[in-house]
């Protein structure tokens, strides 16, 4: 097999020898081993800019010998894994290279300053300090001879302290040095600058050149123009202003704006967080946050949260998922690749995932859980899809013969090594892009998005492009195999780009071959080269090109370039309570994200961002990774992270301003779920309910499985009964049989939880438990009149009379508060502002110790409440992810319960109860039991469709059938030739007139056979075609047409044919049809119409049509503009 080269985007220095500078100094362990923050620069080279790009990293490093201190530039060494004292402390202080800024010689240990020891320089100091002190005892000598005798002392003095006979001692007292000499210094000072200064002003410190100016002669220039002092002053100032450092002057915003720095500007603030290739686009128009190493976009600045659904429903959604990692996999067998994935996988899954046959030929992308090695069920990394692919070669086919393999897009970031057996893994994180839709029209627009290459170019992809423009294109995802791969070679995305939004086609004929009987080829590997890639990403063209081609075509269209791109498509198919994530992938070298991301938006695909993903996984009641995956290490940081975000924004409001979760709600953990201490109260009182009903064998095998898995959660799906929205950490409770009951006979919906202090003043019976205290008690007169004259102390009559006592009432007003004028002084503003300042301050000094109290009162009572009985009902689990369901039309939600409460909740058949954490208020829910998604989907395809066998009603226009939504994907998911039913229902109402709405019944067997039964077209066509009326009122009191008596009786004799209505009495179905008359606005009379007064009330109605019509197309083109 040729060797490859690893590719290499961003590359660093090796970490086993670093220099750098001491920043942060402590100790760890019990030893309290001496450790060192050391700061090291390293260089990053990126190979796409041809740039190095300096980086500060941090390295801890341990010093035993404490031979480094804060400032020191030292050299550090890396340790190896069984000599580090902890995972962050990776390296230890090999030398001190400087020292205060100074060099260490590296035989002698000592710092050299200006060629000299700094010891020798002291003794030099000290020496020559005493010589100066000592007075010389002859007479007034010349300045020369003076200081040559001082120079003979000094080398004297010098060579008795080599030999060791010092006369002088070497340490003194610096305090008492200093106190000596403090007098004579103030003396000098003042000899020396006093004497010049202004007067009023003394010496403070070192000052700079103009503040030696008087105080009317200073300017602001003088910082950093010399020119600007005095003349006899600039010789002086002249060095204070080159050492001063001012901040250079910034460049100008047409500088700033330019292509080349605004692309530095750009890669410089992508140092702590990447950009995805469609960064910008997104930063106008999305919130942006940062996550996993990225900024990405969460949610958009219009209020597009229900029009993003609907697209979901009925468009294409697409979102960005470039930021999955991406892993290239190669070994000498697909033999050894299998070998070495499963012990990754679970294992009751490997059969289905990476060994099944079904995705060894590289035509699908499998989908499967990754654990780390042999650790399962525990140690779960994440979900992962990879696809088989052969060498790019291409020499062997067969996937009997085939000597190389790669499992492509496994999307889990892991670190890059080389393994066994000729297993090698390149990262590949930043070399593609992959963008997600969602939708029942994903395919259709990815259709129009793409042109495909035509010609020699793509002989390899021609039966590729077959199968694409004939079957994949023209039906909706739903209808095909999940992860199905499909390889294509398309043309620049900007070739063809409409200039503006337009609407799709309104009908796309259906597939002549059933998707299923389609011979599906392998796909190519020519994506996965990176030879090939850096290929494409040379002959792409700049825009600037691109503009300059598009300027000099006839018409503004380019028909092709030199970049022919290689994509794969790759078909994500979900069930049927799924639709909300159905789509498919497109996965294209790095470079045309941008490109490609503005062709699907020109073609109606709306963006979303990653609020709206979860909002997704929640409406198909499917948990979202990470934020949902409670069991791995990227679900535990991604919990961190949220209960730190939530903490500060509760934590800045005021304190009377934030919810009392605890003494209010009972709310023990508000913005965390903590299952571990869950499951171990749940476990204490397991024996409480393992003696329930039921006979011994099944409770013993509950004791079986419950002790076996002990520390294991269940998913449930929560549905609110009525009322109710559970939102993500929301309580999942259980309530007394007795309570529900009570609460529905009252048709009461909600349940109130009491505050800690009305629990605590409950009152008790002699049990000691609470009693259940009726709020609301009838009471008779005679009981209310004795109530009340209890509350009246001492029977005062005197109690409910006005008082005329006005001095009590009286209360000073300050007539300039009353009268205050427009103009304020500055003087008494100010001390207005002074005295609020002073009360919150004294209202904060009084307040803080009382709060300090509450706090730690809390924290004692919620250390002694376990958290299973934190509030009145016992807490059972907790809500993941939840909010209303559109589909459902209610409330739901997808949680979390320990496997110990099941048996709690089955002897309550699912009733339980949800309540949010910011609300007091229980919801009545039902909680179901989930299946397992991953056995879901490797479930057999005859078996899934034997469960959608039903009967199946629904309108068809006549000679218009077609596997467009809605009719194809409901016969798709009953396994049902959507081609040959087409033909066959057009060939049936061969005789009708095109586009009549037809009533069908389709009654589907198991064995995929069915029974057509076409019935009379709809009442209401039928009675709008009469009246001579498109469309019915758009207002209440819109009279939208006129029909007689005699018009209903007609239509009424042909309904009555229909096989529902067998039986029933003309004069009902007459009476039926009036009161549809009137829900559409159709006035009916009971004498016969007049021609011409008809034929006057359709024109009319007619430009009253058109201009309702003008005005939606109007509104329809505007919001097109407006979300382009």
């Amino acid at each position: 097999m040729a060797t490859r080269r690893t590719n290499v985007i961003a590359s660093k220095v090796s970490t086993e020898i670093l220099l750098g500078r001491v920043v942060k100094m402590t100790t760890i362990g019990i030893e309290r081993i001496p450790c060192a923050m050391v700061r090291a620069q390293m260089n990053e080279f990126n190979q796409y800019l041809k740039k190095y790009f300096a980086r500060s990293f941090d390295f801890w490093a341990i010093d035993k010998h404490s031979i480094g201190g804060l400032g020191d530039t030292v050299l550090i060494r890396q340790l190896q894994e069984s000599q580090r004292p902890s995972e962050s402390c990776s390296h230890r202080i090999e030398k001190v290279v400087f020292k205060y800024g100074n060099i260490i010689d590296p035989v002698t240990g000592k710092r050299v300053i200006a060629g000299t020891f700094s010891d020798e320089m002291e003794l030099k100091a000290k020496l020559v300090e005493q010589i100066v002190d000592e007075p010389l005892q002859e007479e007034a000598l010349l300045f020369e001879e003076r200081r040559a005798l001082q120079s003979k002392r000094l080398h004297e003095a010098r060579r008795e302290s080599d030999m060791g006979e010092r006369t002088h001692e070497m340490a003194f007292n610096v305090t008492e040095f200093v106190e000596k000499r403090a007098a004579q210094i103030h003396d000098l000072l003042a000899v020396i600058d006093n004497s010049s200064l202004v007067a009023g002003e003394v010496t403070k410190g070192p000052r700079t050149a103009a503040q030696r100016l008087p105080r009317h002669m200073r300017r602001r220039a003088m910082s950093h123009n010399v020119k600007r002092m005095p003349r006899r002053f600039r010789a002086f100032a002249r060095p204070y202003l080159e050492r001063s450092k001012h901040r250079a002057k910034p460049p100008s915003r047409f500088a700033r704006r330019r292509p080349k720095n605004l692309l530095l500007n750009y890669v410089r603030r992508q140092r702590s967080q990447a950009w995805l290739e469609t960064h910008i686009w997104h930063a106008k128009r999305f919130h942006i946050v940062d996550r996993w190493g990225y900024r990405l976009p969460d949610r958009s600045y219009q209020r597009a949260f229900r029009p993003i659904y609907r697209t979901t429903r009925r468009g294409a959604v697409v979102r960005d998922k470039s930021y999955l990692g991406c892993l290239l996999l190669s070994a000498p067998s697909q033999s050894v690749l299998i070998s070495t994935l499963s012990p990754l996988c679970c294992p009751s899954a490997v059969e289905a995932s990476v060994r099944g046959v079904g995705g060894r030929d590289g035509t699908r992308e499998i989908s499967t859980l990754m654990y780390r090695k042999d650790a399962y069920p525990h140690g779960l990394i994440g979900p992962a899809r990879f696809q088989w692919s052969t060498s790019d070669d291409g020499r062997l086919s067969s996937p009997d013969n085939i000597t190389e393999w790669r499992a492509a897009r496994a999307q889990l970031l892991t670190e890059v090594y080389e393994g066994a057996d000729g297993v090698k893994m390149e990262d590949l994180r930043d070399q593609l892009v992959r963008l997600r839709l969602v939708g029942p029209k994903s395919l259709r627009v990815l259709a129009e998005s793409l042109r495909l290459v035509e010609g020699k170019e793509a002989e390899a992809y021609e039966q590729q492009h077959a199968c694409w423009r004939e079957v994949y294109s023209r039906v909706p995802p739903g209808e095909l195999q999940d992860g199905l791969a499909i390889s294509l070679l398309v043309e620049d995305p900007r070739c063809g780009r409409p200039a503006r939004r337009g609407l799709l086609e309104r009908e796309v004929p259906p597939p002549a071959v059933d998707p299923d009987e389609v011979n599906h080829p392998t796909p190519t590997a020519t994506l996965w080269s990176r030879e090939e890639r850096l290929r494409v990403m040379e002959a792409r063209l700049s825009n600037s090109s691109m503009a300059e081609l598009r300027g000099a075509s006839i018409g503004g269209m380019i028909a092709q370039t030199a970049a022919k791109i290689p994509v794969v498509v790759v078909i994500r198919s979900a069930a049927a309570e799924e639709m909300t994530l159905s789509g498919a992938d497109i996965i294209a070298p790095a470079g045309f994200g941008a490109d490609l991301w503005i062709a699907l938006q020109l073609r109606t695909a709306r963006a979303s961002g990653l609020r709206d993903e979860l909002a997704a996984h929640a409406e198909s009641a499917t948990p979202a990774f990470p934020a949902d995956s409670v069991d791995s290490r990227a679900g535990e940081e991604e919990a961190k992270r949220e209960k730190r975000e939530k903490e500060d924004k509760h934590f800045a409001r005021p304190h009377n301003r934030r919810p009392s979760f605890w003494d209010g709600l009972s709310i023990k953990y508000p913005f965390s779920f903590e299952w571990a201490e869950l499951v171990a109260d749940w476990n204490k009182c397991l024996a409480l309910f393992l003696g329930g009903k039921g006979g011994e064998k099944a409770v013993a095998q509950f004791r079986e499985m419950v002790s076996e898995h002990s520390h294991a959660l269940v998913q449930v799906q929560i549905d609110c009964v009525k009322r109710g929205r559970p939102r993500r950490f929301a309580t999942i409770c259980l309530g007394q049989p007795e309570e529900v009951t009570r609460k529905r006979a009252k048709g009461e919906q909600s349940y109130t939880e009491p505050s800690r202090t009305e629990i605590k003043d409950q009152p008790k019976n002699q049990n000691g438990d609470e009693e259940e205290m009726e709020v609301e008690q009838e009471m008779t007169k005679e009981e209310k009149k004795q109530w009340q004259d209890a509350l009246l102390p001492n029977n005062d009559v005197t109690q409910d009379v006005v008082s005329t006592d006005v001095t009590s009432r009286e209360k000073t007003i300050s007539l300039k508060e009353m009268f205050a004028t427009k103009t304020v002084s500055k003087e008494r503003k100010r001390t207005l502002l002074n005295r609020k300042k002073k009360l919150r301050q004294k209202r904060r000094r009084m307040t803080a110790g009382t709060r300090a109290a509450e706090a730690e009162r809390i924290a004692k009572e919620m250390a002694a409440t376990s958290y299973r009985d934190s509030a009145t009902r016992p807490v059972c689990g907790r809500v993941l992810r939840g909010d209303f369901c559109f589909t459902a039309a209610k409330g739901r939600a997808i949680g979390l319960v320990p496997i110990q409460a099941i048996a709690e909740i089955r002897e309550r058949r699912g009733e339980v109860m949800v309540r949010n954490t910011t609300s007091k208020y229980y919801h009545a829910a039902r909680a179901t039991n989930m299946a397992s998604k991953v056995g879901a989907r490797v479930r057999k395809k005859e078996v899934v469709k034997v469960i959608h066998s039903a009967l199946l009603r629904t309108t068809i226009k006549a000679q218009m059938a077609s596997a467009a939504p809605p009719l194809g994907p409901q016969l798709g998911q009953r396994g049902i030739n959507v081609a040959n039913f087409c033909k066959e229902f057009n060939k049936e109402t061969g005789h009708i007139k095109p586009g009549v709405p037809l009533p069908t019944r389709i009654h589907v067997k198991p064995d995929r056979s069915y029974e057509l039964e076409i019935c009379s077209p709809t009442s209401s066509w039928l009675l709008k075609q009469a009246a001579g009326i498109r469309r019915g009122k758009q207002f209440p009191d819109e009279i939208a047409g006129k029909l007689s008596v005699k018009h209903i009786y007609h239509i009424a004799q042909v309904k009555q044919k229909d096989k529902a209505l067998v039986g029933v009495p003309l004069e009902e179905i007459c009476r039926n049809l009036v009161k549809q008359c009137f829900t559409l606005g159709i006035q009916v009379q009971n004498e016969d119409l007049n021609e011409e007064e008809i034929a006057k009330f359709l024109e009319e109605r007619k430009k009253v049509v058109d201009e309702q019509l003008q005005t939606l197309a109007d509104k329809k083109a505007a919001k097109m503009l407006r979300t382009a």
